[in-house]
């Protein structure tokens, strides 16, 4: 009985002592995040090539994290290219224990990057920042191989798409809009790709295609409702634009030469 007892009183210390050590105030907590004004870093820019732009962080024992709009990097020191001429800002994020700390630069580009946008299609198709825009005037089907063979071409004079317009722009971005001339505007972004051989099964070689992301091209598609679409360019002027859309875009008929041509003429 005395035995039991001495264990009872033995436990009984061990859990006021584990009481008190756990109503302790907790002595370990949180880093606060860096200061602003400790912040390190610099962004400069390529004085003859204002496009490139570098980036090097110097926050001591810090994680660096940038943000400039197009792009994201996590490198301590880092080398971007932006491509549209514009004010960016530049947002430099340095982490530490206690959490993170932001600051920004601003950038100014003088120009839409002439190494990115040498092909004269970009100008062709865009007229770089200003915008370039093109109306449908014809749609006819021939042999995807020859866009200058027409088989058949419909009357499109009745369409309710024959007096729609759609733009493309270089201004900060690939951009893409639709008019249908009743001030119903819908806006997207566009992809170029130049020199690409889109299906090599169907032995037409390389060419130029031009996807739609967003609203499609007002002419009927085999895309799916106009979103994601992809053309080949036939051909490209200042002054006239032929795509192509066909067999080689339907996996079962690649081996089939026909394609739906559409013909824009440039308005502005």
């Amino acid at each position: 009985m005395k035995n039991i007892q001495i264990v009872i009183v033995s436990f009984l210390i061990l859990v006021v002592s584990l009481l008190s050590v756990s109503c302790e105030p907790d002595s370990h907590s949180l880093e606060k995040p860096l200061d602003e004004s400790i912040l390190d870093f610099e962004v400069s820019q390529n004085p003859t090539y204002d496009n490139q732009i570098y980036l090097k962080s110097k926050t001591a024992k810090a994680t660096a994290y940038w943000d400039y709009g197009i792009g994201i990097s996590n490198k301590l020191m880092d080398t971007i290219i932006i491509p549209f001429a514009g004010t960016y800002k530049i947002e430099y994020s340095a982490f530490s224990q206690g959490g993170y700390t932001t600051k920004s630069a601003d950038v100014t580009v003088s120009e839409n990057d002439p190494v990115y946008f040498a092909d004269p299609k970009w100008e062709l198709l865009t007229n770089q920042a200003l915008g370039k825009t093109w109306r449908v005037v014809a749609v006819y089907v021939g042999p995807q191989s020859d866009y200058r063979a027409n088989w058949w071409q419909p009357d499109i004079s009745g369409n309710a798409y024959y007096h729609d317009t759609v733009t493309f722009d270089l201004n900060q971005g690939f951009n893409y809009a639709i008019d249908d001339q009743s001030g119903n505007i819908k806006t997207g972004k566009f992809v170029l790709k130049l020199n690409t051989d889109y299906n090599p099964n169907d032995n037409i070689g390389a060419f130029d295609y031009l996807t739609i992301i967003g609203e499609g091209l007002p002419v009927k598609d085999f895309g799916g409702d106009g979103i994601g679409t992809t053309y080949r360019i036939a051909k490209l002027t200042e002054d006239q634009m032929i795509l192509s859309q066909g067999a080689e875009f339907i996996p079962d008929r690649n081996d089939q030469d026909w394609s739906w041509f559409t013909v824009y003429e440039r308005v502005n």
